[in-house]
């Protein structure tokens, strides 16, 4: 239980110090806070929680108290759904986006995203963002699997996605 809290822990602090999410526009980052200074505003459209996202909030606003943060908050889908909407009325509403790793990943095939190569991704693990710098990783999702023992016994337990089709 300990190794979990100090996991998570790490993890929150983790998300509260990256202050660079996946923008939308690719801009310099010399001209990021000259821009910055003169908009004075931004757009986050997220699917995290409120708590979490005013986490990762509260450590952006303090490196830059002078930019105002509107957020929208809706599932994954239903993002998706309204960031593709507004692409396809050639209006792109928000300036950064904080979603999961499938949304992300199907917003970057369908070229809706550019990379942005913040100074804080060089901290962050490989394997918590893309290569071609289009995402970094803020959060994690765990998904854990389990099966009732009473109706299967511990040969006969899935090991795989597909052993889940499998009716038993």
């Amino acid at each position: 239980m300990m190794r979990r809290n100090s996991f998570s822990r790490m993890l929150l602090i983790l998300s509260t110090m990256l202050t660079a999410l996946v923008f939308v526009e690719q801009i310099h980052a010399q001209d990021w806070l000259a821009n910055a200074q003169i908009e004075k505003k931004l757009v986050l459209y997220h699917s995290p929680n409120v708590p979490d996202t005013q986490n990762i909030l509260t450590g952006f606003r303090k490196k830059y108290p002078f930019i105002e943060v509107e957020t929208y908050r809706a599932s994954g889908e239903k993002l998706l759904q309204k960031i593709t909407m507004e692409a396809r009325a050639g209006k792109h509403l928000a300036d950064a986006y904080l979603l999961s790793g499938f949304q992300t990943w199907l917003l970057k095939a369908m070229g809706l995203l550019l990379p942005y190569a913040s100074p804080e991704r060089e901290k962050v693990l490989a394997a918590l963002k893309d290569a071609d710098g289009y995402w970094t990783g803020v959060y994690w999702n765990l998904e854990v699997l389990t099966y009732n023992t009473r109706m299967v016994r511990g040969p006969e337990a899935p090991k795989t996605w597909e052993d889940l089709l499998s009716p038993r």
